[in-house]
């Protein structure tokens, strides 16, 4: 899934940051969770896993059209 939006499109930060990224309306079924896993390219191969579960997902924030 590649969002449809990102508001930074910086590759690194200095210190600590905020983005926004914005994927299309989708749903799931509630007893599913998204992952989304950031990986870095260096040997080290670092993994961070963030988990999301639907009822989450249905309480964030929607920018308005």
């Amino acid at each position: 899934m590649k969002p449809a939006y990102t508001l930074f499109t910086e590759p690194a930060f200095s210190k600590y940051y905020r983005n926004i990224i914005v994927f299309k309306k989708l749903s799931y079924p509630g007893n599913k969770v998204m992952n989304i896993e950031l990986r870095e390219k260096q040997i080290s191969g670092r993994v961070i896993t963030l988990q999301i579960p639907y009822k989450d997902l249905l309480k964030a924030d929607v920018i308005p059209l």
